[in-house]
């Protein structure tokens, strides 16, 4: 009884609160102030995530060649197992995520931010590899929450929730680029401060934290749920609980992750895109790890790469573009063929030319058309996953199948980890992405349907 008396005092509280705020009148133009700051989190969200890959090489030579006495290749394999393990905190951030029905966007939204400036941060102090490492697991796990996405959808006009959420990803792709800019403020002659690519998006990302605590407010849809749910009597509130309980007994043939995974796997069309997606774990690694280290191993200056990184996220924006028209005017099967054979092709010249010595903006004009194609086959095959599954399954099965992902992902990084310790990277680069882009191709062709002009509700 007490307990109970406690847990009213404390939501009373917390409905007082919550109504005072859903009262207030938010400042002048907040829409676009708001939309300033969501722009400046997903701009650091994409630096954080590109960063760490871009300095690859710097921290393979200090931490392994030099530290400890190995070669690049070897050093490059330890560095990749330990990354690859890092994964695992991307799993966890599913169940931080979920915080957001309970506690609000806006506190996790600024946790989340706090988190990737701090593993940011960590990583520009590191003095040591295990401090490093700490400080890679922090920015694995909240680069992986995404929460901007979510606050983006809820403030922004129903007819207008894409432009809104395009605006931000033109922000992302500025935040990649920017990380070629920082590389070159930090390379002096042929050396690069690496720690210094880390430091400055700190000092980016406390500004984001103070713009958000002082501007962002709660979303409306957030307060609307919670306020409507503490309303409502303890005893109603557990009837209700005991009713879904039911409802979810009664229907579980026919929703949730296991209910999904069985239909995967029982139905011929999810089941071949499955198959399809599972060489991809191995292709990920070959396409969208390595290439900083490609690219300093084949010799080329860290001048050269600074301006290669550049250049890369223009290709990618005109790759994305161009797929896009393909996918939805001739279907999602000559996309994945066009983006396959673009993706392999576009890789085969990037590693030719770096190796050449050749203009590092056209070296870098084919990584980013490498990586352009490369995600929007991606995409494509989950396209069709989403399009060949009923709508009360749908995120259930997306769920599933990127679970499966991971699980595979960790498989593939030891893998390659221990073959890069015996071949150059761009040796198991070429032959890991041809092999298994290769036979995604082969199975998503000959073994999907197509699913161009799907009506979901009758899926």
């Amino acid at each position: 009884m007490k307990s109970e008396q406690k847990i009213m005092a404390k939501e009373a509280k917390e409905l007082e609160r919550l109504q005072n705020e859903k009262t207030k009148k938010p400042i002048p133009m907040y829409m676009g102030i708001a939309m300033v700051v969501l722009s400046l989190i997903r701009l650091l969200d994409e630096f954080v995530t590109s960063a760490p890959a871009s300095v690859q090489s710097s921290i393979v030579m200090e931490f392994f060649v030099d530290g400890m006495g190995m070669s690049f290749e070897q050093g490059l394999s330890m560095m990749s197992l330990m990354t690859t393990a890092l994964l695992l905190f991307s799993v966890a951030a599913v169940f931080f995520v979920a915080l957001c029905d309970k506690v609000g966007r806006k506190k996790i939204l600024i946790v989340s931010t706090i988190g990737m400036t701090s593993g940011m941060l960590l990583c520009s102090l590191s003095t040591n590899l295990i401090i490093h490492l700490i400080g890679r697991a922090i920015i694995t796990f909240f680069v992986a929450t995404d929460v901007h996405q979510i606050y983006i959808m809820e403030i922004a006009p129903s007819d207008k929730r894409s432009t809104y959420t395009q605006i931000t990803t033109v922000f992302g792709s500025v935040g990649v680029m920017l990380v070629a800019v920082v590389r070159m403020l930090y390379t002096e002659g042929n050396s690069l401060n690496w720690r210094g690519v880390f430091l400055l998006p700190s000092i980016a990302g406390v500004i984001a934290v103070v713009a958000a605590i002082l501007f962002i407010r709660e979303t409306d849809v957030f307060l609307d749920a919670r306020i409507q749910y503490l309303q409502k009597p303890l005893e109603e509130r557990r009837a209700n609980r005991e009713a879904e309980k039911d409802k979810k007994e009664q229907e579980q043939t026919r929703s949730g992750l296991g209910s999904a995974a069985k239909y995967v796997i029982t139905h011929k069309q999810t089941r071949s895109i499955l198959l399809a997606q599972i060489p991809l774990c191995f292709a990920t690694m070959a396409f969208a790890t390595y290439y900083e280290s490609i690219m300093t191993a084949s010799g080329m200056n860290i001048a050269s790469v600074n301006l290669a990184l550049l250049v890369y996220p223009i290709a990618m924006a005109v790759v994305a573009v161009i797929v896009g028209q393909i996918t939805d005017k001739l279907g999602r099967r000559p996309a994945g063929v066009f983006t396959a054979v673009c993706a392999f092709v576009s890789m085969f010249l990037f590693i030719l030319l770096a190796g050449k010595g050749a203009n590092p903006l056209l070296v870098g004009a084919f990584l980013g058309l490498e990586l352009g194609a490369y995600w929007r086959y991606n995409e494509t095959i989950t396209l069709s996953l989403r399009e060949s599954v009923p709508t009360q399954i749908r995120a259930s099965a997306g769920s599933f199948t990127g679970l499966i992902s991971v699980a595979l992902s960790l498989v593939a990084g030891v893998v390659m980890s221990v073959i890069l310790s015996m071949y150059s990277v761009e040796q198991v680069c070429l032959v890991a992405g041809a092999v298994s882009l290769g036979l995604s191709t082969i199975i998503y062709i000959f073994m999907v349907k197509e699913t161009k002009g799907t009506d979901l509700n009758q899926v």
